[in-house]
């Protein structure tokens, strides 16, 4: 379960995916199968340890990310940790640094917008970069 969406993980045999994802409320229809059940023996727990959300880049690997949350914010982010591996720098003016250990995804990207001026990415700088441009497409909607 992530942000409020159950998933269902498995095997994709015609695809030869191991790890597939389903989001349950999208699935439409569903038939019985004659294919014999495969059991898995990945830990889901440890599959999705590094990462927020449900999706594992293959291509990626873990990065040391660093975050300055706004004095504002700063409450709310040791309150709620945004991931297990996260560590916190309280400053004298109120503001968070934050760092995580973990692969960038999608929904961590979400996550970081939705933050919206209350944080900025200090490290890595391809994922300052990464977010700076969304920012900006983002911000030419409204000009």
């Amino acid at each position: 379960q992530y942000n409020k969406r159950w998933f269902i993980f498995g095997l994709n045999e015609d695809l030869n995916i191991p790890t597939w994802n389903l989001a349950l409320d999208r699935i439409i229809d569903i038939s019985e199968s004659t294919k014999k059940y495969i059991e898995t023996n990945i830990d889901w727990e440890d599959y999705f340890y590094d990462v927020i959300g449900v999706t594992v880049p293959e291509s990626k690997s873990v990065e040391d990310i660093e975050l300055l949350f706004s004095k504002e914010q700063s409450s709310y982010i040791q309150t709620k940790p945004l991931h297990p591996s996260q560590k916190d720098n309280l400053l004298e003016t109120g503001e968070l640094i934050v760092r995580l250990k973990l692969i960038p995804n999608y929904e961590f990207e979400m996550l970081l917008l939705s933050y919206a001026d209350k944080v900025k990415i200090i490290n890595p700088k391809s994922l300052k970069e990464k977010i700076a441009n969304r920012l900006k497409k983002a911000s030419d909607f409204y000009l």
